[in-house]
């Protein structure tokens, strides 16, 4: 016999999203559109977007300007300044190797934290972004 309530309490605080959110619509607790959201989530991924560059340099603008115009609900933006690149990697280790290129905001698109090469250009990024 399955203990019900114990394998809700498992599956409630271990499962990934997609599963828990179906768990929910089972037991009546939910609406489908959170199924949906995590079905979504677990088929496009969670890639990363680290940008680095001094956030009022036109720049670092126009890398964020390419991302503000693509619907990326999933993507993770990470903002890196280059003077605390050093903090930032303290929390972040991942990113610890991402510099500027040639004194340029640069951006590096990863997914499962294997990065495409880095950009300098928004146009390279708007086709990477849109690619993935």
């Amino acid at each position: 016999m399955v203990d019900l309530a114990l394998a809700t309490d498992f599956l409630t605080t271990h499962a990934r999203v997609l599963e828990r959110r179906r768990l929910e619509r089972l037991l009546g607790r939910g609406g489908g559109d959170g199924v949906l959201a995590a079905l979504s989530a677990y088929h496009t991924g969670t890639p990363q977007l680290v940008i680095v560059g001094d956030p009022a340099a036109q720049d670092t603008n126009s890398l964020y300007e390419v991302v503000r115009h693509r619907y990326r609900p999933t993507t993770i933006v990470v903002p890196v300044v280059p003077q605390s690149l050093d903090r930032t990697a303290a929390l972040l280790p991942w990113i610890a190797g991402m510099k500027m290129v040639d004194g340029r905001a640069t951006a590096y698109l990863c997914r499962d934290f294997t990065c495409e090469s880095p950009t300098t250009e928004a146009g390279e990024l708007a086709r990477l972004l849109d690619r993935t």
